[in-house]
């Protein structure tokens, strides 16, 4: 299933795409959006180093407005 995620920072709407077999638990919808905000490997100062996702999201001022299915994936029969 691909899931659209809305979310803003800071005030800016922006979106993020998640892809999952069923439908995505908080974790991983948490997950994409900490993932497309940071870079790899950086963690801006302020931040705790031993917080969760979630407390690393609302640090860096996001809220999740919404995760939208936007299309099932064929069934493997009508693959091909």
């Amino acid at each position: 299933m691909d899931c659209l995620i809305i979310y803003s920072r800071d005030g800016e709407q922006r979106v993020q795409t998640l892809t999952t077999r069923f439908i995505p638990n908080m974790k991983a919808v948490e997950f994409t959006i900490l993932n497309a905000e940071l870079p790899a490997g950086h963690s801006p100062l302020g931040l705790a180093a031993n917080g969760s996702v979630r407390q690393m999201i609302q640090q860096l001022g996001i809220e999740i407005l919404d995760v939208l299915p936007v299309r099932n994936a064929l069934p493997s029969e009508q693959r091909a």
